[in-house]
Formats: C-alpha cells, structure tokens, sequence
C-alpha cells in the first residue's frame, strides 16, 4: 500500500485507481462527520490538513495510472486547474489501460 501511495513509478490498473478513490471518499466522510462535531474554526483546519496530506498520494496514484494509458505522470498536475481536471479525471479513471509493456513497465496484474 506504501508503494502505491508514495511513489510514482510503475502502473495501476482502472480497478486499483478506483480502490484507491473509494477509500479517499470514506476517508473523507469520516473527517466531515468529525468535523461537524468541532468548533468551526477547528473544522477548517482539519480540512485544510487533510487536502494537503492527501495532495501527494492523489498525484502519485493519478501518475501510475497515467503510466498505464502510456502518458507522462506529469500529466496529473492537470488535476490542480479548474474546468481541465474534471475531464481529465474521467479520462484517467475511465479509459482502458494499455495491454502489454510500455515504456513505463509490464502491465499491471489484477489482485
């Protein structure tokens, strides 16, 4: 798991990027319910905190994934400008990855 979070090389699979984002929405949640129950500036803080800890894991996955369709990692800083990310949020977690080896390693195995 702290290979997938924190590095950016290699290549996750449509399947694993999803794992990965469904575990950031929970995670999520449990930080808002957490929240509602602290004083307002207190909330804020635990949200400022949480977006920026989970900055550089989101990019690391978003890179991999990028890897797998056969484009550069740093593609994923794409994600940062309003009115691109949204597309190219569906385009990293929709699009069928490429089979084989590429440049950036053998195909991903499913788990």
């Amino acid at each position: 798991m702290i290979d997938l979070l924190f590095t950016w090389n290699g290549r996750i699979t449509r399947c694993r990027y999803w794992e990965y984002i469904g575990i950031v929405i929970v995670i999520g949640i449990c930080a808002s319910i957490i929240g509602h129950y602290l004083p307002y500036n207190m909330s804020k803080v635990l949200q400022a905190a949480y977006n920026i800890v989970m900055l550089y894991p989101h990019y690391c996955t978003s890179s991999k994934r990028l890897h797998d369709l056969n484009k550069p990692g740093w593609i994923a800083l794409g994600l940062l400008i309003p009115y691109l990310n949204i597309p190219l949020f569906i385009y990293i977690a929709f699009s069928k990855g490429q089979g084989g080896l590429n440049k950036y390693g053998q195909e991903p195995m499913y788990l």
